[in-house]
């Protein structure tokens, strides 16, 4: 095969690793443990993780049906609210209306 044949077929079929901008790594024996380490470390530091995340997910809960609640608390003391309103002011027009009554007759 030519030189230019082997730049062809390199250029044909490039090497995925090299393509993606990675670089291999050639491990000695020592480092299988290190890996090992790092993998542990890591799982250890994603179950911290996956933990603070549940912790606020439970937060976020509790705090939403807290303000569901004062939510809901808010309505009804509005409608009753309104409610006083409208018999004050229904009350009022029944004392205008009576007065108005009595003072043409």
């Amino acid at each position: 095969m030519s030189s230019r044949d082997e730049a062809s077929e390199m250029h044909d079929n490039p090497d995925p690793a090299k393509e993606n901008g990675d670089i291999d790594v050639i491990c000695e024996e020592g480092d299988d443990d290190e890996i090992v380490e790092e993998y542990n470390n890591l799982d250890e530091t994603l179950d911290q993780i996956s933990s603070y995340l549940d912790e606020i997910e439970q937060r976020n809960d509790s705090l939403f049906a807290r303000l569901e609640a004062l939510l809901e608390k808010n309505r009804e003391t509005r409608k009753e609210l309104e409610a006083e309103r409208l018999s004050r002011e229904n009350s009022e027009a029944e004392k205008d209306s009576n007065s108005n009554q009595t003072g043409s007759s």
